[in-house]
Protein backbone atom coordinates (compact mmCIF):
# COMPACT_ATOMS: atom_id res chain seq x y z
CA UNK A 1 0.00 0.00 0.00
CA UNK A 2 2.62 2.52 0.47
CA UNK A 3 4.47 1.93 -2.52
CA UNK A 4 0.94 2.47 -4.43
CA UNK A 5 0.98 5.85 -2.77
CA UNK A 6 4.08 6.86 -3.59
CA UNK A 7 3.78 6.08 -6.99
CA UNK A 8 0.39 8.01 -7.11
CA UNK A 9 2.26 10.65 -5.46
CA UNK A 10 4.82 10.77 -7.92
CA UNK A 11 2.61 10.38 -11.05
CA UNK A 12 0.55 13.64 -9.82
CA UNK A 13 3.57 15.46 -9.30
CA UNK A 14 5.39 15.08 -12.29
CA UNK A 15 2.29 15.86 -14.37
CA UNK A 16 1.06 19.13 -12.36
CA UNK A 17 -2.14 17.33 -10.99
CA UNK A 18 -3.20 19.08 -7.42
CA UNK A 19 -4.41 16.70 -4.65
CA UNK A 20 -6.13 17.73 -1.76
CA UNK A 21 -5.94 14.96 0.76
CA UNK A 22 -6.66 14.81 4.89
CA UNK A 23 -3.72 12.95 6.86
CA UNK A 24 -3.60 12.38 10.75
CA UNK A 25 0.29 14.40 10.69
CA UNK A 26 2.38 16.18 8.34
CA UNK A 27 3.63 14.24 5.27
CA UNK A 28 7.35 14.27 6.63
CA UNK A 29 5.96 12.75 10.07
CA UNK A 30 3.51 10.09 8.47
CA UNK A 31 6.01 8.17 7.79
CA UNK A 32 9.20 7.83 9.44
CA UNK A 33 10.90 4.12 10.05
CA UNK A 34 10.90 1.13 8.64
CA UNK A 35 11.75 -0.10 5.13
CA UNK A 36 10.70 2.89 2.53
CA UNK A 37 10.88 5.57 4.84
CA UNK A 38 13.84 7.30 3.24
CA UNK A 39 11.53 6.58 -0.03
CA UNK A 40 8.64 8.28 2.01
CA UNK A 41 10.93 11.40 2.41
CA UNK A 42 11.24 12.49 -1.26
CA UNK A 43 7.54 12.11 -1.40
CA UNK A 44 6.88 13.81 1.60
CA UNK A 45 9.16 16.63 0.27
CA UNK A 46 7.31 16.74 -3.33
CA UNK A 47 3.84 16.96 -1.09
CA UNK A 48 5.31 20.00 0.97
CA UNK A 49 6.34 21.48 -2.49
CA UNK A 50 2.57 21.07 -3.84
CA UNK A 51 1.67 23.73 -1.45
CA UNK A 52 3.91 26.93 -2.63
CA UNK A 53 3.11 29.14 -4.98
CA UNK A 54 5.56 28.68 -7.59
CA UNK A 55 3.86 25.21 -8.05
CA UNK A 56 0.47 26.31 -8.17
CA UNK A 57 1.47 28.97 -10.41
CA UNK A 58 3.13 26.66 -12.58
CA UNK A 59 0.02 24.29 -12.32
CA UNK A 60 -2.36 26.62 -13.70
CA UNK A 61 0.08 27.53 -16.53
CA UNK A 62 -0.02 24.20 -17.64
CA UNK A 63 -3.59 24.10 -17.45
CA UNK A 64 -3.92 26.86 -19.93
CA UNK A 65 -1.93 25.02 -22.48
CA UNK A 66 -3.01 22.20 -22.36
CA UNK A 67 -4.39 21.55 -26.11
CA UNK A 68 -2.01 23.61 -27.46
CA UNK A 69 1.08 22.82 -29.93
CA UNK A 70 4.76 22.75 -28.17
Amino acid sequence: MKRRLITLINVLYDNGVGLIALAAAEPHALYIDGTGAEIFARTASRLMETRFEVYLAERHKRSFNIGEPG
